[in-house]
Order: C-alpha cells, then sequence, then structure tokens
C-alpha cells in the first residue's frame, strides 16, 4: 500500500506540474494573442492618421506629400484600399499637372497644330481627375473662339475640327450653343469632310 500511495503521490505530482505547465502555456499564448492584437489595432490607428493627413494634402494638391503619407498608411496597414486609392491618385494627379502644363504651352501657340497637340494631350488625362476639367474648359473656350476666327477666315477644315473638339471636350452641361452647332455644321459642309462629328 505505501508503494501504491508514493507511485499516486507521483502521478498527482507530475500531473500538477503539467496542469500548471499547461497553464502557463495557455496564459502565454492568451496574453501574445491580445497584444498582438493591440499591437496590430494601433498601426490601423497610426495608418488611419497618415490616410487622413494623404486626404488633406490631396486636397490641397500637395500630390508628393499625399503620395508620402499613403505610402506611410500602407507600411503599417498594407490592406487599407483607401490608402492604396490615394496613393494611385496622388502619382495620376502629379502626371495630370504635367501634361495640363504642357497642354497650356500648346494652347498659347494659337494655332491648329498647337489645338490638337492639346487635344491628344487632353485625351491621355486621367478621366477622373481635376486637372483634366480645368483644362477641357479652357480647351472648350479657346477651341469656339479658335472655330470661329478659322471660319470667318474662310479656313473650314480648321474651324470644323475646332469647333468639334470643343463640343467633345465640354461638359454635357455646358455645351455650345446653337450658333455654334450651326457654324459647325456649316464648316463641315464647306470642308467637304468625310467624317461628320459626333454631337453626342
Amino acid at each position: 500500500m505505501t508503494e501504491k500511495f508514493i507511485e499516486s503521490d507521483a502521478g498527482a505530482v507530475i500531473g500538477k506540474h503539467a496542469l500548471e505547465f499547461a497553464a502557463e502555456i495557455w496564459l502565454e499564448f492568451t496574453l501574445f494573442g491580445e497584444i498582438e492584437q493591440a499591437l496590430r489595432a494601433d498601426k490601423i490607428d497610426k495608418a488611419a492618421g497618415h490616410v487622413r493627413a494623404a486626404q488633406e494634402a490631396f486636397n490641397k494638391r500637395e500630390w508628393n506629400k499625399a503620395k508620402d503619407e499613403a505610402e506611410a498608411a500602407l507600411e503599417l496597414h498594407p490592406a487599407s484600399t483607401e490608402a492604396s486609392g490615394l496613393r494611385a491618385q496622388a502619382i495620376r494627379s502629379v502626371d495630370d499637372e504635367t501634361k495640363y502644363r504642357q497642354s497650356m504651352t500648346e494652347l498659347d501657340k494659337g494655332n491648329p497644330d498647337g489645338f490638337k497637340a492639346a487635344i491628344r494631350i487632353y485625351d491621355s488625362m486621367s478621366p477622373e481627375g481635376s486637372y483634366r476639367q480645368e483644362l477641357a474648359d479652357k480647351l472648350r473656350n479657346k477651341l469656339m473662339n479658335a472655330g470661329e476666327e478659322f471660319y470667318n477666315k474662310k479656313m473650314y477644315r480648321e474651324s470644323f475640327e475646332s469647333l468639334c473638339d470643343a463640343y467633345r471636350v465640354s461638359p454635357v452641361n455646358n455645351k455650345p450653343g446653337t450658333k455654334i452647332v450651326k457654324m459647325l455644321h456649316e464648316a463641315e459642309r464647306r470642308a467637304k469632310v468625310s467624317v461628320p462629328c459626333s454631337l453626342k
């Protein structure tokens, strides 16, 4: 009986140590998980701060700062779609700003080749970019004025091209009026253009 008592005491001691060991491991994993979760939440909060800063910089047209802040957010929270989108928009905006300046230089030439170059640049800009809309407004006005001037000089092909492009770049709620459309059709007829302007 003494042997059985000793054996059961040994088993109880070993069992007790195993339970304590298991409890320690469980506690470590639980604490580790909580710490990891807290660190992840902290990174997400810091990333959100960078996203806000990126959005503010973007609204001020500070493209490089917006890109840098978005990249800082992505380092902390790589799955942030908002930071990823802001980064992409900032990169496109830097490109659009350069294209806007190039297009204005071409427009200022005031000749058909300059207008065509400005239109090509406009077409290559991001459709949702603010620079494209600004350029569209300036293109519309310059092209309408040039189209009228070309028409008065009996340069009907140039008039047709300028007025058609003016119509194309104009926003839906600000298309050229009846006078310009009539002049466009007349220039089209006199220039004997094979492909008519699409007024959609």
